[in-house]
C-alpha cells in the first residue's frame, strides 16, 4: 500500500505556529513596520481592519457566526483582490465601492473629484463647445466630434473603452497631485502583511524549545523518510524540514531541480517534500539570459536564513482558497507533481487542512472517483463540525465506508497513525 500525506495549517498549531483564524487576530495587533511613516501605519492597519470587517459581514450574509474568526488567508485573499480591483472584469459594471474604501485612498475624495473635473474640463471643454455650434447645423462634422469625444465622467454610460480611459486618466490626475492610486494602499498592505509572515512562521532551531516543540513530528518524518512516502503540505513553515534535520531525515523539496530544469526531481535516497504554497525560507531572484536559457526570467530558489534578522526579502509564497493558480513560479509545477504522487497512492493521509483550497479539493475528488480500492484518513479535531461544503458531501456521500476520521490534533493522530503503519 502507498501512502501520501497531506498537511494542512492545522498540522502545525502543536509547533505552535499559530492557526489560520489566531493568525488573523495576531496580524490585527500587530506593530506595522517602523521603516513605515506614522500616518501610512494608521492607514494600513485601517485597511486591514476593513478587510476583517468586511469578511465578518460577509459570513454574517452567508449565515455563519460573524465572530467566529476570519481566515488569514480569506485576508490575504481580500487585500489583493482590492488592491487590483481596477483591473478586474467587474470594475466597469461598479459605480462605487464602500464609501469608508474610498476614504481610505482619498482622505478628501471631493476636492480630488472637483480637481479632476476641473482637468477634465478644460481638456474636453472646447470638444462641447464645437459641438453645440455645428449641432443640427453640420451633421456630418457633428458626428466626427461624437465619435472622438470622450462622455463626461459624472453621467452614466460610458462605455468600456470610456471607463477605461476615464479611469486611467483619473489615476494619471491623482498621481500628479500626489494622492494614492486606486488599489495602492492594498497592494502597500500586502507586501507589509507577507513581510510579516516569518515573525509567526519561522521556527528558528538555535531556540532551546524548538527540538520540544517539534518532537510530535518525529514519528512521521522517520516513517516517511524510510519508506519515502511523500509528504505535502500547504504551510510556508519550516517545522518539516527542522525535523528532518532534527532526526537525520535526508529530505529534498525539489526546488533545486526546479530551478534548474523547470521540473521536479528528487534523489531517491530523500525524502520528498512537497510545498504547493511556498515556503517561508523562498525567495525570488532574477536571472539573466544565458546560451541554455535565452529568455530570463525570475526563479525560486531556497534561502539560508538564520534568524529572523535575515528576512530582508519578500517570501515567494501565494494563498490558498479562492487564489487563483500563477503561472510565475513553481506553483503548477508543484501541483501537477503532487497529482502525479496522488496516483500512485492507495491511502491519503490529511492532516490539519480545512478543505477550503478548491485546487486541492478538485484533485483529491477525482482520486477518489477513479478507484474504489483507495482510501482517506483525516486527522482533524473538529471535522465533524465543519461547514466547507466538500466536507458536508464527503460526510454524505457513499464514500463514508472509505474515509476514517480521527478527531484529534495532529500530535496525537500522528503518533497512533505513524505507529500503526509501523506495525503493518
Amino acid at each position: 500500500m502507498s501512502k501520501l500525506f497531506l498537511l494542512g495549517a492545522g498540522a502545525s498549531i502543536d509547533a505552535e505556529i499559530p492557526g489560520s483564524l489566531e493568525m488573523s487576530k495576531k496580524f490585527i495587533d500587530f506593530e506595522f513596520p517602523d521603516s513605515a511613516h506614522p500616518s501610512e501605519q494608521k492607514i494600513l492597519k485601517d485597511a486591514l481592519r476593513f478587510i476583517a470587517g468586511g469578511l465578518c459581514f460577509q459570513n454574517a450574509i452567508r449565515g455563519d457566526n460573524p465572530f467566529a474568526g476570519v481566515d488569514i488567508e480569506e485576508m490575504f485573499n481580500a487585500a489583493k483582490t482590492l488592491s487590483d480591483r481596477r483591473n478586474t472584469e467587474a470594475a466597469a459594471f461598479v459605480s462605487a465601492w464602500h464609501p469608508a474604501l474610498m476614504n481610505l485612498e482619498q482622505p478628501n475624495p471631493l476636492s480630488t473629484e472637483d480637481r479632476i473635473h476641473k482637468v477634465y474640463s478644460s481638456i474636453f471643454g472646447p470638444f462641447t463647445t464645437a459641438l453645440n455650434d455645428v449641432k443640427d447645423k453640420d451633421v456630418e462634422l457633428e458626428d466626427a466630434l461624437r465619435s472622438n469625444l470622450w462622455p463626461n465622467p459624472r453621467k452614466s454610460g460610458s462605455t468600456m473603452a470610456s471607463y477605461n480611459f476615464i479611469r486611467n486618466f483619473r489615476g494619471a490626475v491623482q498621481h500628479s497631485a500626489g494622492l494614492p492610486i486606486e488599489g495602492e494602499i492594498f497592494s502597500r498592505l500586502l507586501d507589509v502583511m507577507i513581510s510579516m509572515l516569518p515573525s509567526h512562521v519561522w521556527i528558528d532551531r538555535t531556540n532551546p524549545d524548538t527540538k520540544a516543540r517539534l518532537q510530535y513530528l518525529s514519528p512521521l518524518v522517520k516513517y516517511c523518510g524510510k519508506s519515502k512516502y511523500p509528504i505535502v503540505t500547504l504551510n510556508y513553515d519550516n517545522s518539516i524540514e527542522l525535523s528532518c534535520e532534527i532526526d537525520g531525515i535526508e529530505y529534498d523539496t525539489g526546488l533545486k531541480s526546479w530551478s534548474s530544469t523547470g521540473r521536479f526531481k528528487f534523489p531517491v535516497h530523500c525524502l520528498p517534500i512537497l510545498k504547493l504554497h511556498g515556503s517561508i525560507d523562498w525567495m525570488r531572484r532574477p536571472s539573466k539570459p544565458t546560451r541554455d536559457h535565452p529568455i530570463g526570467d525570475d526563479k525560486i530558489v531556497h534561502k539560508k536564513i538564520r534568524s529572523l534578522g535575515d528576512f530582508k526579502f519578500q517570501p515567494a509564497v501565494i494563498f490558498g482558497e479562492r487564489n487563483k493558480l500563477t503561472m510565475d513560479g513553481p506553483y503548477i509545477s508543484l501541483l501537477l507533481e503532487f497529482q502525479a504522487r496522488l496516483e500512485k497512492t492507495t491511502e491519503l493521509i490529511v492532516v490539519g487542512y480545512s478543505f477550503r483550497d478548491n485546487h486541492i479539493n478538485l484533485l483529491i475528488k477525482q482520486w477518489l472517483n477513479e478507484d474504489s480500492s483507495r482510501r482517506i484518513v483525516i486527522i482533524s479535531p473538529d471535522f465533524d463540525l465543519s461547514k466547507i461544503p466538500f466536507v458536508t458531501r464527503q460526510n454524505r456521500s457513499l464514500l463514508q465506508s472509505r474515509i476514517k476520521v480521527l478527531n484529534k490534533r495532529a500530535k496525537h493522530g500522528l503518533k497512533l497513525i505513524c505507529k500503526t503503519t509501523k506495525g503493518r
